[in-house]
Protein backbone atom coordinates (compact mmCIF):
# COMPACT_ATOMS: atom_id res chain seq x y z
CA UNK A 1 0.00 0.00 0.00
CA UNK A 2 2.97 1.91 0.52
CA UNK A 3 3.39 2.35 -3.29
CA UNK A 4 0.34 4.42 -3.36
CA UNK A 5 2.16 7.09 -1.10
CA UNK A 6 5.93 6.88 -3.62
CA UNK A 7 3.31 8.07 -6.67
CA UNK A 8 1.76 10.68 -4.40
CA UNK A 9 5.37 12.27 -3.43
CA UNK A 10 5.91 13.94 -7.00
CA UNK A 11 2.63 15.66 -7.34
CA UNK A 12 3.04 16.97 -3.56
CA UNK A 13 6.18 18.39 -4.20
CA UNK A 14 4.82 20.38 -6.94
CA UNK A 15 2.03 21.48 -4.86
CA UNK A 16 4.07 22.62 -1.85
CA UNK A 17 6.38 24.53 -3.99
CA UNK A 18 3.30 26.48 -5.80
CA UNK A 19 1.71 27.41 -2.69
CA UNK A 20 5.07 28.71 -1.20
CA UNK A 21 5.55 30.75 -4.50
CA UNK A 22 2.60 32.22 -4.55
CA UNK A 23 1.49 35.42 -2.47
CA UNK A 24 -0.32 33.69 0.26
CA UNK A 25 0.91 33.84 3.83
CA UNK A 26 0.39 34.69 7.02
CA UNK A 27 2.52 37.18 9.12
CA UNK A 28 4.61 36.67 11.91
CA UNK A 29 3.81 37.83 15.43
CA UNK A 30 6.27 40.61 16.08
CA UNK A 31 8.46 41.87 19.26
CA UNK A 32 5.76 42.30 22.43
CA UNK A 33 3.15 41.81 20.42
CA UNK A 34 -0.21 40.37 22.11
CA UNK A 35 -2.52 38.70 20.66
CA UNK A 36 -6.04 37.40 21.01
CA UNK A 37 -8.24 34.03 20.04
CA UNK A 38 -11.88 33.94 18.77
CA UNK A 39 -12.51 32.55 21.94
CA UNK A 40 -10.95 34.47 23.94
CA UNK A 41 -7.87 33.78 25.11
CA UNK A 42 -5.00 36.14 24.96
CA UNK A 43 -1.17 35.43 24.67
CA UNK A 44 1.98 37.79 24.72
CA UNK A 45 4.56 36.94 22.56
CA UNK A 46 8.27 37.90 21.96
CA UNK A 47 9.43 37.38 18.95
CA UNK A 48 13.40 37.82 18.14
CA UNK A 49 16.15 36.53 15.81
CA UNK A 50 17.15 33.63 17.68
CA UNK A 51 13.91 32.17 19.02
CA UNK A 52 10.22 33.30 20.03
CA UNK A 53 8.47 32.61 23.08
CA UNK A 54 5.16 32.72 23.83
CA UNK A 55 3.14 32.89 27.23
CA UNK A 56 -0.51 32.31 28.39
CA UNK A 57 -2.53 32.20 30.89
CA UNK A 58 -5.60 30.14 30.95
CA UNK A 59 -7.48 29.62 34.00
CA UNK A 60 -5.05 29.69 36.47
CA UNK A 61 -2.63 27.75 34.95
CA UNK A 62 0.68 30.15 33.67
CA UNK A 63 2.03 28.51 30.62
CA UNK A 64 5.61 29.88 28.77
CA UNK A 65 6.53 27.89 25.15
CA UNK A 66 10.03 28.51 24.11
CA UNK A 67 10.80 28.00 20.67
CA UNK A 68 14.66 27.78 19.33
CA UNK A 69 14.94 28.77 16.32
CA UNK A 70 18.45 27.49 15.73
CA UNK A 71 18.52 24.24 17.26
CA UNK A 72 14.72 23.71 16.41
CA UNK A 73 13.74 23.03 20.36
CA UNK A 74 11.03 24.05 22.08
CA UNK A 75 10.55 24.10 25.65
CA UNK A 76 6.98 24.00 27.34
CA UNK A 77 7.18 25.26 31.06
CA UNK A 78 3.86 25.02 33.15
CA UNK A 79 3.30 25.93 36.77
CA UNK A 80 3.55 22.98 38.83
CA UNK A 81 5.19 20.72 36.43
CA UNK A 82 8.71 19.67 35.09
CA UNK A 83 10.02 21.28 31.95
CA UNK A 84 9.20 19.19 28.56
CA UNK A 85 11.54 19.29 25.84
CA UNK A 86 10.39 18.66 22.30
CA UNK A 87 12.93 18.26 19.59
CA UNK A 88 11.02 19.41 16.34
CA UNK A 89 13.90 18.73 13.95
CA UNK A 90 13.39 16.18 11.16
CA UNK A 91 15.60 13.82 9.68
CA UNK A 92 16.43 12.65 6.27
CA UNK A 93 14.58 14.15 3.45
CA UNK A 94 11.40 16.22 4.24
CA UNK A 95 8.86 14.36 1.93
CA UNK A 96 5.53 15.72 1.49
CA UNK A 97 2.30 13.73 -0.30
CA UNK A 98 -0.77 15.23 -1.09
CA UNK A 99 -4.26 14.25 0.85
CA UNK A 100 -5.35 11.49 -1.16
CA UNK A 101 -8.85 10.03 -0.91
CA UNK A 102 -10.43 7.71 -3.55
CA UNK A 103 -14.13 6.58 -3.52
CA UNK A 104 -14.15 3.21 -6.13
CA UNK A 105 -16.89 0.47 -6.14
CA UNK A 106 -14.60 -2.09 -3.63
CA UNK A 107 -12.23 0.26 -1.70
CA UNK A 108 -12.53 3.46 0.23
CA UNK A 109 -9.56 5.39 1.78
CA UNK A 110 -8.10 8.87 2.97
CA UNK A 111 -4.43 8.77 3.45
CA UNK A 112 -3.02 12.28 5.11
CA UNK A 113 0.18 13.91 6.43
CA UNK A 114 0.13 13.05 9.99
CA UNK A 115 -0.29 9.23 9.33
CA UNK A 116 -4.35 9.07 10.62
CA UNK A 117 -5.64 6.94 7.55
CA UNK A 118 -7.90 4.39 6.92
CA UNK A 119 -8.67 2.19 4.01
CA UNK A 120 -12.04 -0.09 3.57
CA UNK A 121 -12.39 -3.33 1.57
CA UNK A 122 -15.95 -3.57 0.48
CA UNK A 123 -14.86 -6.60 -1.40
CA UNK A 124 -15.90 -8.73 1.55
CA UNK A 125 -18.74 -9.23 3.85
CA UNK A 126 -18.41 -7.30 6.21
CA UNK A 127 -16.21 -4.61 5.54
CA UNK A 128 -13.06 -4.85 6.05
CA UNK A 129 -10.95 -1.96 7.37
CA UNK A 130 -6.84 -0.87 7.98
CA UNK A 131 -7.28 1.59 10.68
CA UNK A 132 -3.31 3.80 10.99
CA UNK A 133 -1.64 5.76 13.34
CA UNK A 134 2.22 7.05 13.24
CA UNK A 135 4.54 5.01 15.56
CA UNK A 136 6.45 7.53 17.44
CA UNK A 137 7.10 9.86 14.14
CA UNK A 138 5.26 10.94 11.11
CA UNK A 139 7.20 9.08 9.05
CA UNK A 140 6.27 5.59 10.04
CA UNK A 141 2.26 4.15 11.10
CA UNK A 142 1.14 1.19 13.31
CA UNK A 143 -1.84 -0.13 11.92
CA UNK A 144 -4.70 -2.88 12.26
CA UNK A 145 -7.23 -4.54 10.49
CA UNK A 146 -11.13 -4.73 12.02
CA UNK A 147 -14.34 -6.07 10.33
CA UNK A 148 -16.73 -3.96 10.73
CA UNK A 149 -19.97 -5.04 13.18
CA UNK A 150 -22.83 -3.77 14.33
CA UNK A 151 -20.62 -2.93 18.04
CA UNK A 152 -18.36 -1.22 16.60
CA UNK A 153 -19.80 0.81 13.40
CA UNK A 154 -20.05 4.17 15.38
CA UNK A 155 -16.26 3.67 16.55
CA UNK A 156 -15.57 3.17 12.95
CA UNK A 157 -17.23 5.90 11.18
CA UNK A 158 -16.34 8.14 13.99
CA UNK A 159 -12.26 7.65 13.13
CA UNK A 160 -13.34 7.90 9.48
CA UNK A 161 -14.76 11.16 10.27
CA UNK A 162 -11.80 12.48 12.39
CA UNK A 163 -9.83 11.50 9.70
CA UNK A 164 -11.92 13.66 6.85
CA UNK A 165 -11.62 16.90 8.78
CA UNK A 166 -7.42 16.04 9.48
CA UNK A 167 -7.57 16.01 5.83
CA UNK A 168 -9.68 19.60 5.61
CA UNK A 169 -7.81 20.85 8.38
CA UNK A 170 -4.18 19.82 6.40
CA UNK A 171 -5.23 21.10 3.22
CA UNK A 172 -6.52 24.10 4.87
CA UNK A 173 -2.50 24.85 6.83
CA UNK A 174 -1.09 24.43 3.29
CA UNK A 175 -2.97 27.08 1.89
CA UNK A 176 -2.04 29.30 4.43
CA UNK A 177 0.96 28.83 6.18
CA UNK A 178 3.97 31.46 5.80
CA UNK A 179 7.24 31.13 3.80
CA UNK A 180 9.80 30.32 6.50
CA UNK A 181 7.82 27.84 8.84
CA UNK A 182 8.81 24.52 7.50
CA UNK A 183 5.50 22.50 6.98
CA UNK A 184 7.49 19.09 8.70
CA UNK A 185 7.94 21.30 12.06
CA UNK A 186 4.29 21.78 12.39
CA UNK A 187 3.22 18.44 11.70
CA UNK A 188 5.92 17.34 14.48
CA UNK A 189 4.30 19.62 17.05
CA UNK A 190 0.88 19.17 16.13
CA UNK A 191 2.27 15.37 16.92
CA UNK A 192 3.56 15.80 19.76
CA UNK A 193 0.72 17.97 20.98
CA UNK A 194 -1.90 15.19 20.50
CA UNK A 195 0.76 12.15 21.97
CA UNK A 196 3.32 13.42 24.00
CA UNK A 197 0.73 14.53 26.59
CA UNK A 198 2.29 17.75 26.86
CA UNK A 199 -1.08 19.60 28.84
CA UNK A 200 0.22 23.09 27.53
CA UNK A 201 -2.10 25.40 25.72
CA UNK A 202 -2.31 23.95 21.75
CA UNK A 203 -2.31 27.87 20.59
CA UNK A 204 0.82 28.93 22.42
CA UNK A 205 2.79 25.54 21.02
CA UNK A 206 2.08 26.36 17.70
CA UNK A 207 2.35 30.28 17.87
CA UNK A 208 6.01 30.01 19.24
CA UNK A 209 6.71 28.56 15.84
CA UNK A 210 5.27 31.78 14.45
CA UNK A 211 1.86 30.79 13.56
CA UNK A 212 -1.15 32.94 13.33
CA UNK A 213 -4.51 34.02 11.40
CA UNK A 214 -5.70 31.01 9.43
CA UNK A 215 -2.47 29.01 9.70
CA UNK A 216 -3.09 28.93 13.33
CA UNK A 217 -6.95 28.11 13.05
CA UNK A 218 -5.76 25.36 10.44
CA UNK A 219 -3.48 23.89 12.86
CA UNK A 220 -5.67 24.04 15.73
CA UNK A 221 -8.12 22.10 13.94
CA UNK A 222 -5.79 19.74 12.81
CA UNK A 223 -5.23 19.09 16.78
CA UNK A 224 -8.89 18.81 17.11
CA UNK A 225 -8.82 16.12 14.19
CA UNK A 226 -6.22 14.26 15.60
CA UNK A 227 -7.05 14.11 18.85
CA UNK A 228 -10.12 12.64 17.78
CA UNK A 229 -8.53 10.10 15.06
CA UNK A 230 -5.96 9.33 17.83
CA UNK A 231 -9.12 8.13 20.43
CA UNK A 232 -11.24 6.22 18.10
CA UNK A 233 -7.95 4.19 16.85
CA UNK A 234 -8.27 3.06 20.49
CA UNK A 235 -11.88 2.14 20.46
CA UNK A 236 -12.42 0.25 18.18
Amino acid sequence: MKNIRTLKVVVAVMIFFSIFASPISTALAAENTVLQLENGESYKVNDSKNERVVESINGNVYTKVTFDKLSNVMTIEEEGKEPLVLDLSTSGNEQYQTNNQQIAAATTYQHTLLNYEYEVDQNKSPNVWELRRPKDNIVNYWYKTVKQTSSNKADLIAFRNAVEDLNAAEIHLLATITIGIPVMTVLAAVFSIVTAGTGAAPAAILMALGLTGSALKASLNMVTAASDAHFYYFEV
